[in-house]
């Protein structure tokens, strides 16, 4: 009898517990509510945002666009426009040859 009174005991107590645990989370939840507590969640109305076709982004700057001090670049940065710089000119002849992997050594010689 007595191991089964004090699983009772155990079991009552746990099942309290829970029981004041969800009733006190119910109550802080209406609470926040009824009070308006919670993070303000506003929509974005800037001309300098658009919504992105990338769903983990959300939103992405749009090229070109000023709001303020910030202006963003073509590129989409917030910064000026840089010039890209163009690539190397490859000339043919002996610059044509140093672009080459090196040929294998022969068989038997160190390098």
């Amino acid at each position: 009898m007595k191991v089964r009174s004090r699983t009772r005991t155990w079991v009552g107590r746990l099942g309290l517990a829970v029981a004041s645990l969800v009733l006190s989370l119910a109550l802080a939840e209406a609470a926040v509510r009824l009070l308006d507590l919670g993070t303000d969640i506003m929509p974005v109305f800037n001309r300098s945002l658009t919504l992105s076709s990338n769903p983990v982004l959300g939103y992405e700057l749009v090229p070109g666009s000023e709001d303020g001090k910030t202006v963003i670049n073509p590129d989409g940065m917030r910064d000026r426009a840089y010039t890209l710089s163009k690539p190397p000119f490859l000339m043919g002849g002996r610059s044509l040859r140093s672009c080459r992997p090196p040929s294998p050594l022969p068989r038997g010689t160190r390098s």
